[in-house]
This record gives C-alpha cells, structure tokens and sequence, in this order.
C-alpha cells in the first residue's frame, strides 16, 4: 500500500497534508479475531483503488495492518487484550495494572487527570510509569515530556522534545521545541527546529513566519526579509508578511523601514489587527525624532478606530500622550475639549467619560503605558547597538531619548498590547480578556456549483430508464444550506435538460409550523419559488400510506410525491444533533421523516423514543425504498466554513452505504470549538437557520434532552448564555431550553406555536424550557458566573461564537491563550479586549464588530 504513509486525525487534515491518498478502515470481529477491511481511495478522484482484508486476533491483525501502511512500524504497544481492552473502555488503571509497559494507557491517564483539572494526579502517574520502562521508547519520551510540562520545567521539556525530535518526524513537536528555545533566546537553534518543519511542511505559513521572526530576533535582517518574502507568496499572507517584517524591522531599531513596512501591510489590508498597523508606525515614526509626524499617523489610527465606533479611542489617546511623554495632557483627557488638542488627531470629537479621579487615570494610563515602553526599549537597543557599529552616536539614532524612557526590556513590539478600553461597567467586570481567534479551516469551495450538479447527475445515469415527459418530484429540506437556491435549480435545469418535467416539494416533517403555507414559505424565504426555480413548487401535507416496517412502524409518503415517476431528494449530509451513528442527518432521514410529513414525524419520533432514531430513520428509509419511488438523490457536504464543498450524486441502489461514507467525511470536517474546557459559552444567537436543534447539540455539548456534555468530541462546557434569536428562525425558539441563562429579549420574539409544534414532535420538551432570564448581559454573567465553581472572575473561562455554525471566528478569554498557542489550526488576530459594554450594559454581536486582524 505505499511506504510513506502519515497519519492524521480527519480527512481534513489529511487534506491539508497534502495527501494523495486516504486509507479508510471497517472491522467485524467475535471470539477474539479480527477482520479488517482496508481501502485505499485516490484523493483527486475520489475512487478506491484499492482493497485488502486481514483476518486474525486483534491485535496481531492491527499490527499487520500497520506494517501494511508503513513498513517501518512497530507492533501494537502491548501484546495483552484484556489490557488493550481496559485502555479502550476508558480504565487506564486497570490497564497499566494488566500491562505496566503500556505506554498509550500511562499516557491516557495522564491527561485525562490533567484535563480534570488534577496536575498533581497527572504527574504522580507519570513518576509511576516512569518507574520502569514502557515497552515503546517514543511513548517513554512522551510520558517524560508530558511529566516535564505538568511541572512547568523548561529544561526537562526542552530535553525531552530534543530526544523526541531526534526520533520522530513530527511537526508540531518542533514547532514546541522552537518556541521554547525562542523563549531561552537561543534563535540559531530555533531557525533550524522552524527549517526542519518546513523541510515537512513546505507551506505551512506559521513556520514560515515564525522562522522569519526567528531571524530577526537573531538580528538577520536579509534572512527574515527573504523568508517574510516567500510567506508572503501564499495565498493570503502578504498583509502578515508584510507586518511581521515590519516587526522585525523595528525590533532591529530600523525605524524608519518598520515605519514603511507598517504603512505598507495597512496599505493591504486596513483590517488588519483591527487598523493596529497604523498604531505600530506611528511610534516607528515617534522613535525616529518626528514627533509632529508620529502624531499626524496616530490621528489616522483614531479615525480608524472612531469608524468602528470603539468607545476606547480618547483612552488610546491618553496612552498615546502619555507614552510620548507628554503626562499632563494625558491624565486629565476629561478637562480638555478635545477639539482643542494642540494634535493632529484631534479630529476625533469627544471627551473621555471614565468616571474617575485623576489619580486613578494617571495610574491607570501609567500601567497601559508601561507595556509600550518596555516593549521598545528592544528596538531601542538594537538601534543604539547597531549605531555604535556604524560609527554613529546614540544621540542620532535616538533623538527622542529625552521622552524619559526607561531601559527595561522583555516586552514584545508596540501595538500588541491592545489599550484597555473605557466602560461604565469597566469597574464591575473584570473577567479575563478576550482574544479573537481566527480557527484556519481548510477552504473547499466548489468553483462553479450548476456545471457541478450536471456532470454528477449525467455521470450517475439519472433519468436513462425513464420515459421522456415523466414527472420528478424533487424533494428540498428546510435547514440553512449553503448556496441551496443555486443546488436547487441545476437541478431542476438537469431534469428539464433530459426531457422531464420537474416540480419542487418541501420535505420537511413538521417545519413550518406544520402547514403547507408555513413550509412553503420556508422555502420562499430561501428563494425557492416558481419564478427563481423555473418549475411548480407544491406544498401539501397529505401523505399516502406505504405499509409498515417489521418493527410495526408505518411509513408515508407525500402524496404528491408518490403521485410522480419518480422521487429525487436534495439533502445535506451532516452529524445529527440528538444521537451518533453511521447515519444521521441527511438522504435517509429525508426519505423517512421529511417525506413522511407532520403525520410521519410525529409518528417516527414516538418510535425512536423506544428504539433509537437511527433505527427508525433505517427502518423507515428501507421501507420507503420498497415502494419503488425513489430514484435517488444529491448529497450536499460542507466544509467548516460553510462552502459548499462536495456534490455527489447518489443513486438509489447505493443511498444506504454511501451516506455512511459521506457522514464519515462531512464529520472530519465539521467545525468545534477548540478548546477542551470552558466556564461560560457566550452564544449571540440560535435559531433553526443555524441548526435543527436551535443551536448545534455537538458544538456546546449538550443532550435537547438536557444532559450536560454528552459528547466526548466537544469541550466540556459547564454554563450557556445566549442573547438572541436569529431573525431567519422565524420566532422558532426550539433549543432555548438547553441554555443556562438567556436575555429577556430572547423569550419577547419566541412564537410559541412553531415552537411548540417542533419540538413536542420530535418528543424533545427539554428543548423548549424557558431558562433564568435577566434584562441585560452584563446581569446573565454577574448572576451565573458564581456557578462555575470558581471564586475569582479572571479565573472564569469565556468561549463566545456568533452562532453553533459559524465558528471560523470566536473569541476566547485570555487565561485560555496556552491552549490556544499549542494549535497551530489557531491564529490571534489583534490583541486582547475587555468584555465591552454599552451603556445599557448589553454586548454588541460578533458579527458587528470587526474581528479581522494579524
């Protein structure tokens, strides 16, 4: 099968690996023997190309198939079931206990007693493991290295991940082992940790930028400016590049080049941290003497930022003055109309409204202040150093040296450290700051979606044994698709194209309140109408019978759709919300419970209850096939993003085993949030747009039956806040019932009726339970965040996404900032923010504020 084989967690991983190839694995086993089961499936084709089972006892099968994908692997770390089983289950004890040089099991208890929040736990066991050795010397080197950071010990973790490195060809142990000899200073070693990640990631963009930084805090300017050149050539770098070369610049007291570097990445992209650019070269140009011009910049990046509407700005300013040694203006920005600054940026109108002493303001300017000036006495440094080398003075290259700075050094280049902003409720919130966090997903949009759907459809034979002029239902469901007008009529055009006549039905169980008018117009609201779709739409609740499953369930059809020549059903493959399995929500479910109308749905889920909803949905899909209606389907896959990434047609004789392949790739794709454990979710809005289930059960964790995190694939998340309710729900409020504590707004726009009627049908009235409420934000969080189990506020962990679909953007508190460094998926874009409060004491939502950055 290949000798180079890599593995990675998802499918979308392995895409980012550039993979060519993906091997997929299914198993049977009884009486302690195995059969696997691999195929091999060509990554540009989709098509398997190859395929191989293995029989025997576990173990030596796994073992087998290992060496199968890569020649130099070791067998299974243990030789002993009972053990391999106990690991399984989740007993790490009782497995190291059966095996004690089961390394994988040893590792497995330690972090589960880490993420417990058990350190002292996780390094006892460590001590134990470490007692005698394990059977594998890299799980050995793990155990010591995971030991050595639970201890907070740079040298032991250095040296574990120097053994490590030395053995294992693994990206991010480099990736550590550079940020920790960036931290000792020691940079060469550090350029050459960055050159071997990129020697197995040609294109990775953070290694290529870090190596960039690595250089330049070594003082190689030309190395750092060719390196920023080549991460600039990726797709979408050249503003970062652009702006770290500028950092570099300036950490090398090249101010005046940082200066032009700064202009220029804002040039590209004035988003870029939230207009900081701007700020960065304005105190580039302060340090080279020109005051007057450092200020005139400075004054744009207040325009910026009072186009944003940040109500920090005159406190910004204040920092400004204060920085630039200019105290007296800087402490008492309440007594000055700002109208009558003696700066060009007093072009920003207003006065700053921090109801406190001038005392205080001078402390508290004094404290943001300290940041910056010990973040340039870096550059400052440099500058002087390199003068000196050039036969220059100190004087020349640091005119402004009479501003009073001091010499302390540490800090990293102005502009990372985002002003604190000013707030009538700044002196009652004091959780930790935010960081916006940009999750890199991979991007797989589909270039041209019409040309896309016919060459599917063409391939796949619909339409070749029917009689030309047969009618086609098609079937359309009621979720947020993307792009599902566009999906819609290609493949209305495709039907017509063939000689057919077309028309569109809703299949949506009860949605719409459960009327035809209702889910015709959910419908409408997507823009699938007559007019846009070239064919009737016919939206009808009456169903016809089709007999009943073995399990006694009787199954429907709508009627017009059983009145056709053929059935064709438009559907997204995605997980379900209300249970896990091989298939959830897509094709099959729309054939049981979407076809089958309001009468089947509420019929379906009063069975699932009894027998698990996929049963049902597998039952009812079997039965509904045998009425010969079908002719099959599209199935839509969207990546994290929400690209419409994938369109495959599905013909009836494949639509079971194929949508468990679907579901398998729509899975790895799928977004979370990325973390392991938070305190408090912040969610702006729920609603059906964004989920069936209000908001998505597997990102926030939690049962529409009201278990807290039921899933192991999502961070344990303790409390949920939502503020609101999307205009796109239509008053549909289902999913409320699985927060913690909502606004009063939210429960003012619910209709109860649809409501009601959707969740009663799908027998889940936890879902609809009316939480604690309170009249403002800041009250939900002051009243829930004792519940935690924490006694400080800055201790509180804060997730806060748009919605549970979008979550390419969120913003996530600073005590997380750890965890969020160790994931390269994970990028900060500008720096952190206060939790930032209106005058009524209400949020703003994500998706109005700005969150772009570097």
């Amino acid at each position: 099968m290949g000798s180079t084989a890599r593995p990675t967690a998802t499918i979308g991983d392995a895409y980012l690996e550039k993979a060519t190839r993906f091997v997929h694995g299914y198993f049977t086993g009884s009486a302690g023997s195995l059969r696997l089961m691999v195929e091999v499936e060509d990554a540009a084709s989709h098509k398997m190309v190859e395929r191989e089972r293995i029989d025997g006892p576990v173990l030596s099968s796994v073992s087998a198939l290992a060496k199968r994908l890569e020649p130099g692997a070791g067998p299974f770390p243990t030789s002993n079931d009972a053990a391999t089983e106990a690991w399984g289950r989740g007993e790490f004890e009782k497995a190291v206990t059966l095996d004690p040089e089961f390394g994988p099991a040893w590792l497995s208890w330690m972090n589960s007693l880490a993420r417990a929040g058990d350190p002292a736990g996780a390094i006892k066991v460590a001590e134990r493991a470490l007692e005698h050795p394990v059977k594998s010397e890299i799980d050995g080197l793990r155990i010591e290295l995971e030991r050595a950071t639970l201890e907070k010990d740079s040298h032991a973790e250095h040296e574990a991940l120097l053994k490590l490195t030395a053995r294992v060809a693994d990206p991010q142990l480099l990736a550590n082992l550079g940020s920790i000899e960036v931290r000792a200073r020691e940079f060469r070693l550090a350029e050459g940790d960055y050159k071997k990640l990129l020697a197995l990631e040609p294109d990775n963009p953070e290694a290529m930028n870090l190596l960039g930084y690595a250089y330049g805090l070594d003082g190689k300017i030309a190395d750092a400016v060719a390196r920023f050149a080549e991460y600039g050539k990726l797709p979408g770098q050249e503003p970062n590049s652009v702006d770290s070369l500028g950092e570099v610049y300036f950490m090398n007291g090249e101010f005046a080049e940082a200066e032009k570097a700064f202009l220029r990445a804002h040039e590209l992209n004035p988003a870029l941290a939230a207009g900081g650019d701007l700020r960065k070269a304005a105190y580039a140009r302060w340090l080279t003497g020109d005051v007057p011009g450092a200020d005139k910049i400075f004054g744009r990046y207040l325009d910026f930022r009072a186009r944003m509407k940040d109500p920090g700005v005159e406190w910004e300013h204040a920092v400004w003055e204060f920085s630039t040694g200019r105290k007296d203006l800087a402490i008492a920005p309440s007594e000055i109309p700002f109208s009558q600054r003696r700066h060009a940026t007093a072009r920003v109108a207003g006065r700053c409204e921090v109801a406190v002493g001038s005392r205080a303001v001078e402390e508290s300017v004094r404290s943001d202040a300290a940041g910056f000036r010990r973040s340039v006495s870096h550059g400052l440094r440099r500058s002087a150093g390199r003068a000196r080398r050039s036969g220059g003075s100190e004087t020349n290259r640091r005119p402004v040296a009479s501003a009073g700075l001091g010499g302390r050094a540490g800090a990293p280049v102005p502009g990372v450290s985002q002003i604190r902003r000013a707030s009538p409720y700044a002196g009652f919130m004091s959780f930790s700051r935010l960081l916006n966090v940009h999750q890199k997903f991979p991007e797989r949009p589909i270039a041209d979606i019409p040309a896309t759907v016919m060459k599917e459809l063409a391939d796949a034979g619909f339409g070749d044994t029917l009689t030309p002029g047969s009618r086609i239902a098609i079937g359309v469901g009621s979720r947020g698709i993307s792009n599902v007008a566009t999906i819609v009529r290609a493949v209305v055009d495709y039907w017509k194209s063939r000689g057919f006549s077309p028309f569109l039905f809703p299949a949506m169980g009860s949605h719409g309140a459960a009327t035809a008018e209702g889910q015709a117009d959910v419908l409408a609201h997507y823009g699938i109408v007559e007019a846009t779709m070239g064919c009737p739409v016919i939206s009808s609740l009456e169903v016809t019978a089709l007999g009943s499953t073995p399990e006694g369930i009787e199954a429907f059809m709508d009627k017009n759709a059983y009145k056709s020549d053929g059935v064709f059903l438009i559907g997204r493959i995605k997980w379900h919300t209300d249970f896990a399995g091989k298939i959830e929500s897509g094709l099959f479910k729309m054939m049981a419970i979407g076809l089958g109308k309001f009468a089947g749905a509420q019929r379906y889920h009063t069975f699932a209850y009894r027998l698990g909803l996929e049963h049902v949905i597998r039952s009812i899909g079997r039965q509904v096939l045998r009425s010969g209606k079908i002719l099959g389907g599209l199935a839509i896959l969207e990546d994290a993003n929400h690209n419409t990434a994938q369109l495959t047609a599905v013909p009836v004789n494949q639509m079971e085993k194929k949508e468990e392949e679907l579901l398998a790739l729509a899975k790895s794709w799928m977004g979370r949030i990325p973390v392991k454990e938070v305190d408090i979710l912040i969610i702006d809005e729920i609603g059906k747009t964004y989920s069936g289930a209000g908001m998505d059960t597997k990102v926030v964790n939690r049962s529409v039956n009201g278990e807290y995190n039921p899933w192991d694939t999502a961070p344990r998340i303790h409390r949920i806040f939502v503020r609101g309710l999307s205009d796109r729900s239509y008053g549909n409020g289902v999913g409320v019932g699985m927060a913690d504590v909502i606004n009063d707004r939210l429960l003012k726009v619910i209709d109860w009726t649809p409501t009601q009627i959707n969740s009663l049908t799908a027998s889940t009235p936890a879902a609809i339970r009316t939480p604690a409420h309170f009249p403002t934000d800041e009250m939900c969080l002051e009243k829930f965040w004792p519940t935690v189990g924490k006694f400080q506020k800055s201790d509180v962990t804060i997730a806060w996404i748009a919605n549970s679909m979008e979550l390419a953007r969120l913003r996530l508190s600073e005590n997380l900032r750890a965890e969020i460094e160790a994931n390269p998926m994970l990028e900060i874009e500008g720096e952190a923010e206060p939790l930032d409060f209106d005058e009524s004491g209400n949020l703003h939502n994500l998706m109005d504020v700005a969150m772009v950055g570097h």
